[in-house]
């Protein structure tokens, strides 16, 4: 973000703050996190890296893991698809389409 303008879309709508690696270790620095989230006190850290050859200390970011909601989903639709509701619905969408 500069003063005149936003840098993202999503900046319009969220304030971020950067994470920052300790250079002599590579890795995140996660006491430097926790001290810069315990003054900015964000309701949520999202994990986030293009470049970072390591997995990230979830139980630190107390973050659950990566993709969780994502699996979290699948898990709950095929258990859906399973049922006799989701087999009927299907057969009617189906026969909609021819």
């Amino acid at each position: 973000m500069n003063p005149k303008r936003r840098v993202s879309g999503t900046s319009v709508y969220f304030e971020y703050m950067l994470y920052r690696l300790n250079k002599s270790a590579g890795l995140v620095d996660y006491d430097m996190l926790e001290k810069t989230a315990n003054l900015f006190r964000p309701k949520l850290i999202i994990a986030v890296a293009s470049a970072y050859p390591r997995d990230f200390d979830y139980p630190r970011m107390r973050k659950g893991g990566p993709h969780n909601r994502t699996i979290g989903g699948l898990v709950v639709c095929l258990k859906y698809a399973q049922t006799p509701e989701f087999k009927a619905y299907q057969n009617q969408e189906y026969d909609l389409m021819w």
